[in-house]
């Protein structure tokens, strides 16, 4: 289990009621990810889902304007091999 922050926990506690269901799932998979030191390409939330693409992005880009999520790094994503922005959660 990882250490977040008091802050981050109470936007969440806030924010969460808000957030439907696709937009928890999204949210629960970049947590994790970034609670093991791991950022994640939209396409790497894709096959992590099991979801489409078309999908991802728009609960993806939702959590962003949020707050919740921030874009971290452009590197190589492990799914398709191009180069992609990487997301983690704030």
């Amino acid at each position: 289990m990882s250490q977040v922050a008091d802050t981050s926990l109470e936007i969440y506690g806030r924010i969460k009621p808000r957030l439907d269901k696709k937009r928890r799932q999204v949210y629960a998979v970049l947590k994790s990810a970034t609670a093991n030191g791991f950022d994640m390409t939209d396409k790497e939330l894709s096959r992590a889902l099991r979801w489409e693409i078309n999908c991802v992005v728009p609960r993806r880009n939702e959590l962003a304007r949020l707050g919740l999520v921030v874009r971290v790094q452009r590197r190589r994503c492990g799914v398709t091999g191009n180069m992609a922005y990487s997301w983690k959660v704030k």
